[in-house]
């Protein structure tokens, strides 16, 4: 029973953090018929799911451009990959009915991503517009906030973005928005705010756990604060709040890390409840099927 409850906590804990990044973005019309996107300068921001197609490999060393037997396949479930070791191409096309080049920015909000490459390809040219993820440095990123930008400029006519995504075991959520630049620093800006208030109420929350429970003794004061830590390591590890302490995570460190949080909130949720309702005493048999 304990772990259907936790499964259902922790599926809670993954929509937060979805909300978090995604909340404050505007719901804005589909375009689900139409593969081609066509850019214009009325757009702010547009989500890509819906106009891309991806494909997946399990070769490091593959590249699909100019290869026309590759079977593209439209997203059942979006850029929720799921837990795979395979390396997943994500291929948008683009067309600029215009005479002068059009900027917009790809901006990728869920930073737990371990390699995301973004290449531009003009007919027979393809180019890398971005290499980021956690294996590489934070402090060169172009923007350093949680997420990744990367600013892109579409000439004339049509081209095509390929993104490429390696995660390799781990869930993989990877939504990705085409935003204006007036857009982008509503949304850093926003996402920045929220993520200072969220670390100020935190740690609060905690450092006054451990201060009433040192004058008290009551142990649910102990727990509640416990469990915080384990629930910030775990919101933070996802949503990138912590990353420029660690600048670059080359040997997957983190994920270890992730799962010390999640360790951490499965062994003190159980003590938090009991305090709260004496669980172990009046519920025995409910209190084994718990632990």
């Amino acid at each position: 029973m304990f772990i259907i409850f936790f499964q259902i906590f922790m599926k809670l804990l993954k929509t937060a953090v979805t909300i978090i990044f995604v909340g404050f973005l505007l719901p804005y019309p589909f375009n689900s018929f139409s593969q081609a996107i066509t850019l214009n300068d009325t757009i702010e921001q547009l989500e890509l799911e819906s106009n891309s197609l991806i494909f997946k490999t399990k070769k490091d060393n593959f590249l699909p451009f100019g290869q026309n037997d590759i079977e593209w396949r439209t997203p059942e479930n979006g850029f929720k990959f799921g837990v795979s070791n395979n390396i997943f191409w994500v291929k948008i096309e683009f067309n600029n009915p215009t005479n002068n080049p059009i900027s917009y920015s790809i901006y990728a909000p869920y930073h737990h991503i371990r390699s995301f490459k973004i290449y531009q390809n003009i007919g027979s040219e393809v180019n890398l517009i971005s290499h980021q993820g956690t294996t590489q440095s934070y402090s060169e990123k172009e923007i350093q906030t949680p997420g990744y930008v990367s600013k892109i400029q579409f000439p004339p006519g049509k081209s095509n973005l390929y993104l490429r995504f390696k995660h390799m075991n781990i869930p993989l959520r990877a939504s990705v928005y085409l935003v204006s630049q007036k857009k982008l620093d509503i949304i850093l800006n926003k996402t920045n705010s929220m993520f200072r208030i969220w670390k100020i109420i935190l740690c609060l929350a905690i450092c006054i756990a451990f201060v009433i429970f040192f004058f008290t003794r009551h142990k649910v004061f102990l727990f509640y604060g416990i469990l915080n830590i384990g629930i910030t390591v775990f919101i933070g590890i996802e949503i990138g709040a912590f990353f420029h302490f660690f600048d670059k995570d080359s040997h997957h460190v983190l994920i270890n890390i992730n799962n010390l949080g999640n360790i951490i909130t499965i062994l003190t949720l159980p003590y938090f409840l009991n305090e709260l309702t004496p669980i172990k005493s009046l519920r025995p048999k409910l209190w084994r099927l718990m632990l």
